[in-house]
């Protein structure tokens, strides 16, 4: 069959999210989420009326769920924004079969407790040590919630829990844990050493084991990589300051975007060189809302790297080059505005890392970017088609 259209596509939605309003957060997730609500309230008027603004008095889930709305409508106000019963069918509506979900709110307390940009920008005069109990606690509540809306929702939709550990030991059990409740996804941030060491010390081999095991995935998201830099000075210039859009996981400026890969890049450099893909080969590991330009590349380094360079030393570690680690463990999801169409042209070696997602229902995701993703890889054939929007997604959503 020749596809002639996204309709004719059953996708695979690499990342989403929950994003629910402000006073949703205490009635969906608990007393902590909604204590934080109440502290970002004021920083959310920067917002006005925007679709990323949580602020939203009295907003129920309501909105029609029809072609217009579910490729159009952004934010708090988009069909199954919150209630995950009307989600599974803005999941028919869309042609999904399953779809990784990510927390909103949750997702920049997370970032907030880490440090850098996300700290400036929502908790600026605040002190730490007043906040960050809350934020540990909204964490626990989200991931509980998390658990119990996966049980529930069978295998369509995919709730990711923020997983964290101030040592290799606490990070364990916590994960532990996690895969007992039935948690199927964990996102690990990316911008600080997970549990303090770097993801590949072997400290944390039980860590890895145990998700290959569970046949689980690890993702790292957007909003996680803050922590990365040192300084958050380096985008306080007139140049960098925000624009018409403003995101709550990252510094939507030319800057920030610019170089927001850069955590996950290290992360995964990390990863592929010391050996983690190769002792747990079939560790699944996401890179989310990071764009899709730098894999390439990333690629052809890690090779020059990794059989050249150090070709001797690094054959002691690994039985394949970097760039077959990325191909075979890795999942990205570019953004619509990007040219995925020459990733798939100019690195056939990693074009199994390129997979769909919909960002649904963020602003940064587009609008009608299946259609978008469509026109762009259609000349390519249906083989990349599908592979693009189905095949590929399936290492994170096993």
């Amino acid at each position: 069959m020749t596809l002639t259209s996204p309709n004719d596509i059953i996708d695979v939605d690499i990342d989403s999210h929950e994003m629910a309003p402000l006073h949703m957060w205490g009635p969906m997730f608990g007393e902590h989420s909604d204590r934080f609500a109440k502290i970002l309230e004021p920083a959310m008027s920067r917002f006005g009326a925007s679709a990323n603004n949580f602020d939203r008095p009295g907003l129920t889930d309501t909105a029609p769920i029809t072609a217009e709305t579910v490729w159009n409508e952004r934010g708090p106000g988009a069909p199954g924004a919150f209630d995950f019963d009307r989600r599974l069918a803005v999941l028919d509506a869309m042609g999904t079969e399953t779809q990784l979900v990510f927390p909103s709110g949750a997702m920049t307390a997370f970032g907030a407790l880490l440090g850098g940009e996300l700290r400036q920008t929502f908790l600026s005069g605040l002190e730490y040590d007043d906040y960050a109990p809350i934020i540990e606690g909204l964490i626990d509540e989200y991931n509980a919630w998390a658990a119990r809306e996966t049980t529930a929702r069978g295998n369509r939709l995919r709730f990711v829990a923020l997983l964290h550990g101030a040592n290799p030991a606490e990070m364990i059990t916590n994960t532990e844990a996690l895969l007992a409740q039935g948690i199927r996804a964990l996102h690990l941030p990316s911008g600080i050493p997970p549990a303090g060491v770097s993801p590949a010390d072997h400290a944390l081999h039980p860590l890895w084991r145990m998700i290959a095991d569970a046949d689980a995935a690890v993702v790292t998201h957007v909003a996680g990589q803050t922590g990365f830099l040192a300084s958050a000075a380096w985008n306080q210039a007139p140049e960098f300051a925000p624009g018409k859009v403003e995101s709550t996981e990252v510094g939507f400026e030319p800057l920030s975007m610019s170089v927001v890969h850069a955590a996950a890049v290290n992360y995964l450099s990390a990863m592929i060189l010391g050996g983690v893909f190769e002792r747990f080969p079939t560790l699944r590991f996401g890179v989310l809302e990071f764009g899709a330009y730098w894999v390439g590349h990333l690629a052809e380094t890690l090779d020059v790297w990794g059989t050249r360079v150090f070709r001797k030393r690094v054959s002691g570690v690994l039985s394949a080059k970097p760039s077959e680690y990325l191909a075979r463990n890795v999942r990205v999801s570019p953004f619509p505005f990007e040219d995925t169409r020459s990733y798939f042209e100019r690195h056939p070696a990693v074009a199994d890392c390129f997979a769909y997602c919909s960002d649904y229902p963020h602003v940064e995701g587009g609008i009608s970017q299946k259609q978008v993703f469509f026109d762009q890889l259609q000349p390519l054939g249906d083989d990349v088609l599908r592979r693009f929007f189905s095949e590929n997604g399936r290492l994170l959503t096993p």
